[in-house]
């Protein structure tokens, strides 16, 4: 039912003026307001930052002649549990590698993913 000049809202005493609530803007907002919103940000920030560099903190890089597929794949950006498996395959075909450079020669593993994980692995003896 529409009614012209009344307000329709039953419970007047919910707005003030009985249009409905309209938020306020940033300017128009109470200090304490303003300075809550500014900290709940903050803080967002600090967890965004804080996780965002957790994956890159290893203890220690990764031997690639001792390590599983399942550990490769989980150290290495960028490579899963299929070219883990090859560099495993390569491994046992042609021995241990001598270098980090020497991923490149499995195929799959370009000169960026060697980039990237660089420092997420090792080259030990067997």
């Amino acid at each position: 039912m529409f009614t012209r000049g009344k307000n329709p809202n039953p419970h007047p005493e919910c707005h003030r003026s009985g249009s409905p609530a309209r938020r306020l803007s940033w300017a128009s907002q109470p200090p304490w307001a303003r300075t809550r919103a500014a900290a709940r940000s903050a803080l967002l920030l600090v967890v965004l930052a804080s996780t965002w560099s957790l994956p890159s903190r290893a203890t220690e890089p990764l031997d690639i002649n001792s390590a599983s597929a399942k550990q490769l794949a989980a150290a290495m950006q960028g490579v899963g549990l299929k070219k883990a498996k090859a560099i495993i395959a390569y491994r046992d075909a042609h021995g241990p590698f001598g270098s980090i450079d020497d991923l490149s020669k499995v195929r799959g593993i370009g000169k960026s993913t060697l980039a990237n994980n660089r420092g997420r692995l090792r080259a030990a003896g067997p």
